[in-house]
């Protein structure tokens, strides 16, 4: 799209875009901050996954934050219900961490699900307008196979992570299929 201008001459959007920036700028001797909320993210290490496997029956959607040694026994015997030996949870001092379960739901064999990546970022308050609030967030990539074999499985997750009391939000990303 281009505008013509006095002297018949094409002037571009983005001139006119920077133009009007430059107009709302001037005068008044005020000087306006503006303040962007920069998002904080960083991969889950190979280290901080405690249990991944599809076999336990767990047909609904998870995500799940776990605070304490109670909850986490409890998601433990959740995951590893199908195994005939189930492994022991790991310890973990909760004091210092939290674990997050993640579970896909039910899915077709050679689907997989992960926490890409843990994350901290400023968002509005709906409790309190006009105010920010710090929320820690999981970036939850759900992998569909392209081909997959007849059959069902669940996926699902078990990660640790440093403790946060911050709101949690997720964020979800697909991928594969």
């Amino acid at each position: 799209m281009e505008t013509k201008g006095t002297a018949g001459r094409a002037i571009s959007p983005w001139a006119l875009i920077l133009a009007s920036l430059a107009a709302g700028c001037g005068g008044g001797g005020k000087t306006m901050t503006v303040e962007v909320a920069v998002a904080r993210a960083w991969p889950v290490e190979a280290s901080a996954r405690l249990y991944r496997d599809d076999a336990a029956v767990l047909p609904d959607t998870i995500r799940m934050v776990l605070m304490d040694g109670t909850s986490f026994a409890q998601a433990w015997g959740q995951a590893t219900s199908a195994l005939d030996q189930p492994p022991p949870p790991p310890e973990i001092d909760f004091a210092r961490h939290m674990a997050v379960f993640v579970g896909a739901g039910r899915s077709h064999p050679g689907d997989q699900i992960q926490v890409d990546s843990v994350g901290f970022r400023r968002e509005a308050d709906s409790q309190r307008p006009g105010r920010e609030i710090e929320v820690i967030y999981f970036v939850v990539r759900t992998t569909v196979e392209a081909d997959p074999f007849p059959g069902e499985s669940f996926p699902i997750e078990i990660i640790r992570v440093d403790r946060s009391e911050a709101p949690v939000r997720w964020e979800e990303r697909r991928s594969g299929g």
